[in-house]
């Protein structure tokens, strides 16, 4: 499973940030669900990185959470708890737990630069649900940053999950911006993943998004489904690591 929280956890070690559990700030629950099962929103992607082979994306809706894995089986996932706003990344490789609470500091780091967006020529895609496709180019200071294909309108509660999940990881990257190295945080990654993470979502549901590292994410199918609750839970047993101004804190896993 490919997830991209890599960026907050390299720059928080490089910055030698790894602390014990000495003084670790407690760290959130999800919230307790029932063993049943619930409506959800299930989507499948297709996803490319530069360099990489596609790979599948499975996404998982409810009202409560928001659920990314490999497919059905996955041991490894991550975990968005909507209303506590927490994000739990669970490797089963390693067996640890990644733990990312909002920040709320989404346009805290310096001056936020002017978004360019501009409309792109739709006139050949076909309608998807009696709606035409809109294609739009987010961009700043004269380039090219991400682009997305979107149908308005559509799947509304997914959207808002998928909003609320970039919005939490964004004000943690936001809140550890200094310990990015500068040669990174060129204009692009800025607009992308500290002042303008969700964006592109206000034109509606995502049916193809790129942007230009030369990340591509493409809808390959969707539905609702009864699905079962234990999907939303986190894995007991695993090392936890929580994320916070002071660094990335662990701790063991109770007996």
């Amino acid at each position: 499973m490919r997830i991209l929280l890599a960026l907050i956890v390299v720059v928080l070690l490089a910055a030698g940030c790894d602390r014990s559990n000495d003084g670790a700030p407690t760290q959130p629950e999800p919230t307790p669900v029932k063993a049943e099962k619930v409506d959800a929103a299930v989507l499948t992607f297709e996803e490319q990185e530069e360099g990489v082979e596609p790979y599948p994306l499975r996404m998982i809706v409810t009202k409560g959470f928001l659920r990314m894995d490999d497919g059905p089986g996955s041991k490894s996932y991550l975990l968005y708890d909507r209303s506590t706003r927490v994000i739990y990344n669970v490797n089963a490789d390693d067996r640890t737990v990644l733990v990312i609470e909002d920040r709320n500091k989404v346009t805290a780091a310096g001056d936020r630069p002017a978004l360019e967006i501009t409309d792109r020529d739709t006139s050949d895609m076909p309608t998807m649900k009696s709606q035409k496709p809109v294609h739009k180019t987010l961009g700043t200071a004269g380039k090219r940053c991400y682009d997305v294909v979107a149908i308005p309108g559509l799947m509304p509660d997914v959207v808002e999950a998928m909003r609320g999940y970039l919005l939490t990881l964004s004000s943690q990257q936001t809140e550890n911006i200094d310990k990015t190295p500068e040669e990174m945080r060129d204009p692009c990654m800025m607009v992308n993943l500290i002042h303008y993470p969700a964006r592109h979502l206000d034109f509606g549901f995502p049916l193809r998004e790129w942007d230009y590292r030369g990340f591509v994410r493409e809808l390959v199918d969707f539905g609702n489904e009864k699905v079962d609750s234990g999907l939303f839970t986190v894995t007991g047993g695993y090392r936890r690591m929580t994320l916070d101004r002071a660094g990335l804190h662990k701790s063991e896993p109770a007996e």
